[in-house]
């Protein structure tokens, strides 16, 4: 084999080389990013709480109930948190209309972000409307009960100081854009 011909092979295969472990790292740096740190196979437990959505300073900084104009200011969060609770079709509260509803088991209503936490007419509501359901999930949730909770897990959770607090499987900033029009 000629020498000219053997070292812009050798060449050759070091560029592609590079190339491909180049490529490796910026897909993993991708979906690290995409997926907030967690790849498929590792603990979802260790998830980061959920927190605000990054918004304007004034909007961030204020109260959901806002003492200065006496209203309530509507809150979007995005995170990770794992929730045991039935599915139940419930009348929504503020309403007459039935629909189902996630209600949270006692022990996990502190998962949520602090505003959820507030008591609203004297209770904490333990009510969440599932914005992103599916069929599946829908038929699995419906089979637990009381004494055996089913198990999900929740990447944005919308606030509303009006209704039920709407809460999504997938990434907030997907699952719950229409509501980010109504937070700022």
């Amino acid at each position: 084999m000629n020498k000219k011909i053997a070292s812009e092979l050798a060449i050759g295969v070091i560029l592609l080389a590079a190339v491909i472990v180049g490529g490796i790292f910026l897909a993993q740096d991708v979906r690290q990013s995409f997926f907030g740190g967690a790849a498929k196979g590792e603990n979802k437990q260790v998830a980061a709480p959920i927190k605000p959505v990054a918004q304007p300073e004034k909007k961030q900084q204020a109260a959901v109930n806002d003492p200065e104009n006496g209203k309530c200011v509507a809150k979007l969060y995005e995170g990770e948190a794992s929730l045991r609770g039935t599915y139940e079709l419930t009348t929504i509260p503020g309403s007459t209309k039935k629909d189902w509803m996630f209600k949270i088991v006692k022990e996990d209503i502190e998962k949520l972000p602090d505003p959820a936490k507030e008591e609203k007419n004297g209770i904490i509501s333990s009510l969440l409307f599932i914005e992103d359901l599916t069929p599946a999930l829908a038929a699995k949730l419906k089979k637990a009960t009381e004494e055996k909770p089913e198990t999900i897990t929740i990447k944005g959770f919308y606030l509303d100081c009006e209704g039920v607090s709407v809460v999504s499987i997938e990434p907030a900033r997907l699952a719950l854009a229409k509501y980010i029009k109504k937070t700022n």
